[in-house]
């Protein structure tokens, strides 16, 4: 069921008082309990936008919500008030952002989040204790200890080359280029090794 709420005034042109917008998510959130909350789309960039994002986060949890996902505009002010600071582990964060949004979570650019975007959705996800969407070409889902790919949809894929032997002892190549799911699994890092898995699971 979706709730919307509304919010109150500005204070003389300016921002909402902190203590008024508490009061509107109260009487919002405690009249019928919700469970998860989106916050993001939509809001914009403004000082009273900026305002009501970093009034709304530290209540959260006093709400009842276990759940939130941060998206859109949620995500540049998350960048801005939190910078890399981890979220309130009780809580289940998720963020799904495009390479410009993971730039500014990360604090680099975003060619280093495109050369490496497992990498990036895994740093953002350690960072800030959440599960992080990574969009792009393919996208990247990550917990900061497991990734999964997720390849359905109509754009570009990077492709599977599966590479085995049949019983004659010939070399079989099989171009998967759509349709697998992928996940990696990784363990600690030893020294310059990086110990994990790879599941992968192909059409057939």
């Amino acid at each position: 069921e979706l709730m919307t709420m509304q919010l109150p005034p500005p204070v003389n042109g300016g921002a909402p008082r902190a203590e008024d917008i508490h009061s509107a998510l109260e009487a919002a959130l405690q009249a019928k309990r919700c469970e998860t909350l989106l916050i993001g789309p939509g809001m914009g960039r403004s000082p009273y936008a900026r305002q009501v994002f970093a009034s709304t986060m530290p209540a959260i949890q006093r709400f009842g919500i276990k759940r939130v996902i941060i998206d859109g505009d949620g995500l540049f002010h998350l960048a801005e008030l939190y910078q890399r600071q981890s979220l309130d582990w009780s809580i289940e964060w998720i963020l799904t952002p495009h390479f410009m949004e993971a730039s500014r979570l990360m604090g680099v650019s975003v060619d280093t989040i495109k050369s490496n975007r497992h990498q990036a959705a895994g740093r953002i996800a350690r960072q800030l204790a959440c599960t992080v969407l990574l969009k792009g070409p393919a996208t990247i889902i990550s917990d900061g200890k497991q990734f999964l790919i997720e390849t359905n949809y109509a754009g570009p894929t990077p492709r599977i080359i599966l590479r085995a032997k049949d019983e004659a002892g010939r070399e079989v190549t099989e171009n998967v280029p759509a349709g697998y799911a992928m996940k990696l699994e990784f363990g600690r890092p030893a020294g310059e090794q990086l110990p994990g898995k790879i599941y992968l699971c192909t059409p057939d």
